[in-house]
Formats: structure tokens, sequence, C-alpha cells
């Protein structure tokens, strides 16, 4: 008869005898201090090393971009640069995060896009660049300028006068507001004098903000751009173009331009526009523009009472989940973009526990973990784990997830809202599953895909 060696079996430990034959009752050896990266191979824990030298508040991310890690800890959110897995120069593991600003005790959702990390709790949207952060989000011009006649000159005719703001960001990216309020000039073979020109409030560290303004008339029927006053404190220009010089420069492309809404609940990147979600609606920044929403981009997903929870893109389609339903976006375009429900009968309840995987999208809901496929939702955990321990979460909205392209690492609290739990489910073998506990408790976790990092904190 060959030899035989038993696998590790979770209820039962280590088998320490090599013929599962001989192996008595209770003949086992629990072991700690061991992970199982394998399904049947334990080996060491991998050593952890700490990155800065005193301990912070609870850190609710923790979030590597390019060679920055962002950690939002309490209101306060700070940075540190980390080269490590890109080249032999990194930072000590004993530095120090830097302090750039402060947000709302919550956790973020966050998205990586044009050298940005946009940033989204249901309070403040903020945005993180080049170790500063900013308000996501250009106040548009709210009062007009005046104009008047002036000394002899070209312009000859009735305009309409508008400036915007163009906002400089230190990493190269330029973002300019829709124009402002009207004023109406008219002026005989005369200079057009502009004064009481706006003066954007926006700021940040880096950032410069200039004025672009613009003329409109009947005879000319388009409003064409003047000129950029290269600064933010001058607000006076003596305009002197004739309306055929005008006519060769470029035609404003800013109307209707704003803002995004205070208090997205859930952002996401899709066909190069962010995506966010606030009650029962989903809105879109223009393409490339990622400052930039128009009023008119948004659409009502769902029903009053039945808010939406979670926006995600998977395979090539954005859907979106309530707390009884999942939805998706169908067409190319703002012009075609409507609405599809799917098969799914059961939602989502915490958009922090939401992860893109080959297999589907798993995410909490009241009775265990669910994965959604795009059609349907099925509950991973009834069968291996049952419903009570999802029942007896005591604050649903302070779970979270994260994936590493095998296990689902799902953090949850049984007492308040202090995590003490860690429920992994390992989808190598999927659709036979895992389950396992793990004892490092992180209340920010991410796995950085580029370099295979881990970045973990937790509260000790």
């Amino acid at each position: 008869m060959p030899e035989a060696i038993d696998t590790f079996s979770f209820d039962k430990g280590i088998n320490t005898r090599k013929n599962p034959t001989l192996l008595t009752e209770g003949e086992t050896q629990v072991c700690s201090g061991f992970s199982l990266d394998n399904d049947g191979y334990l080996k060491p824990m991998k050593p952890r090393a700490q990155v800065h030298h005193s301990p912070y508040g609870q850190i609710h991310n923790v979030h590597r971009y390019m060679n920055n890690v962002l950690m939002a800890e309490g209101e306060n959110i700070r940075y540190k640069w980390d080269l490590r897995g890109y080249c032999d120069r990194y930072i000590p593991p004993d530095e120090e995060f830097t302090t750039i600003g402060t947000g709302w005790n919550a956790r973020y959702k966050l998205v990586d896009y044009q050298n940005w990390v946009f940033m989204a709790n249901g309070h403040y949207n903020k945005v993180y660049s080049k170790d500063a952060l900013y308000t996501w989000g250009i106040p548009n011009p709210t009062m007009a300028c005046t104009g008047a006649a002036g000394a002899s000159g070209s312009p000859n005719g009735t305009y309409s006068l508008y400036y915007t703001y163009l906002v400089k960001f230190p990493n190269g990216r330029m973002y300019e507001t829709a124009p402002s309020p009207p004023i109406t000039v008219s002026v005989t073979n005369q200079k057009i004098e502009w004064s009481n020109i706006g003066i954007s409030s926006y700021s940040g560290t880096g950032a410069e903000v200039n004025r672009c303004l613009y003329r409109y008339s009947s005879t000319m029927a388009a409003t064409y751009y003047v000129t950029t006053i290269m600064d933010n404190t001058t607000t006076t220009y003596s305009d002197n173009y004739t309306d055929a010089v005008l006519e060769t420069n470029e035609q404003i492309a800013t109307t209707g331009y704003g803002s995004p809404p205070d208090g997205f609940t859930d952002i996401e990147l899709y066909l190069q526009r962010i995506f966010g979600i606030r009650g029962t609606y989903l809105y879109w920044s223009e393409p490339y523009l990622p400052f930039t929403f128009k009023t008119v981009s948004s659409i009502n997903v769902s029903d009053i009472g039945n808010e939406l929870k979670a926006v995600i893109f998977w395979g090539d389609q954005l859907y979106l989940a309530s707390k009884s339903k999942w939805y998706r976006l169908s067409g190319s375009d703002p012009d075609t973009w409507a609405i599809k429900n799917t098969f799914s009968d059961t939602g989502l309840l915490n958009p922090h526990t939401t992860r893109a995987t080959k297999y589907g999208i798993p995410g909490l809901s009241y009775d265990g973990i669910y994965l959604f496929d795009g059609s349907i939702s099925k509950n991973l955990t009834e069968k291996r784990i049952g419903k009570s321990l999802f029942l007896n979460i005591s604050d649903l909205d302070a779970c979270y997830a994260e994936y590493d392209g095998a296990r689902y690492y799902f953090y949850y609290p049984t007492t308040g809202s202090t995590l003490s739990n860690c429920l992994v489910i390992d989808f190598t073998f999927y659709p036979e599953l895992r389950f396992y506990d793990d004892p490092f408790i992180a209340t920010a976790h991410q796995f950085h895909v580029p370099t295979g990092r881990r970045y973990l904190a937790r509260l000790d």
C-alpha cells in the first residue's frame, strides 16, 4: 500500500501522522503564525513592516497609486512616497505620513484617473494629486462683469460679454468652468472696456487660477474667445479686437459645465468618465474632464426609499445596486444610455464590500455574501456558514472588503463599530470555495496589483 499523507483540514488542525489510517481521535496539532496561500499548504506568515514612528487614530483607507500611498485617518488625509516594487530606492519603513488636509471621518471610495485620486464618502468629495488635496469641483462664476465704451477702436455693435475661470493644477491638468452671466454693451467703432471681472474663490496648493474672456454678437452668431487674463487679481481689460479677428479664435465650449454634486456615496471610472451615485440618481462627468459635470448629466435609477448603494464597472458594463436589486447601464453614450433591470432579486447594503472579480461581483447583503454575475445573485456563504453570522453583525456600514485575485477578505464587527473579524473566501478552486478566518484584523487593506504588495492598517 503506497504511503499517504493527510491534507490540511480546517476543522481538525494538522495531521502529524503520515498515514491517515494510523490517526486516532485528538491526534492533531493546532498551529498559529502560519498563512494559507494554497489549499493544503501552510507556510510561516510573511513579516509586516511598520511604516511610521507613532500610532495614528483609526485608519479608514490605505491606497497606493503609482508612487504615492494615501491614508485617510479620522478626518485627516495624509500621504507618503513609496517606491518599493518599482525600484531599489524606497523610503525607510519608519517614515511618517505627511498631513495634507482634512475631509470627513468616514471610509472613502477611491478612483485613480489622470494622475488624480478621486475620493467620495457620502459627505465630501475630495481629490488628491502631487502631495496636495483639493476640493473636487470648481465653482462657476455667479456675477456678471461690466462693460463700457472706451476710446476709439475697432469693435462695432452690440455684444454680450462673458468670462470663465481656468484652473491649472501642478500635475499639468487644466479645467475651465462654465461662463458667467452675460452683460450687454453697445459700441460704435470704440474699444470695449471690461471691468469688475470676477475673482475665483477656488484655491489649492500650486493651483493657478486665470480668467478667460468671451464675446458674442448676433453678427458673429457665436461666442468667441477674446483673451486670457493670466492671474486671479486683475479685474479690467481693454478689448480692441474686430469681429473678423475674433472669428478666427475658438468658440466657447464650456456652456452647461458645473461641479459634481456633493455627497457621492460611491464612484467609478467608465468610458473615460467618472460616474457617481447619490440617492436614487446616477451622475457622470464629461469624457476626459473628471471635474466637469453638466446639470443634464444624470438619470434616475431606482425608486425613493430604495436608494443606490454601489456603482461598479465589471466586464464591459457598468452595474448599479440598491438594497433590493441590481441594474445595468445600457447604451454607448448619454444620448442612448438607459437603465435596464437584471434578474437579481438581491442587492447590496455596503459599497465598500463590492469588488470586481473574474467570477462576478461579491458584496454584503442582509444574510450573507452574495455573488452577482451580471444577471443573478447567489449566496456564497449560506450553505457553509449559515446566516446567523451576518444577521448578528453589529454595524453593517462599518464592514468592508478587499480582493487579491484569489481571496476575498471580508472585515466586520460583532460589537459596536470596531472591526473584530476577517472572513476569507478563497476562490482558487471556484466554483468550490474555501472559507477561513484571518487573525490579522485590518481597519484598511489594499492589495496593490502592479507590485503585488499589501498595505494594511490596524488599531494597534
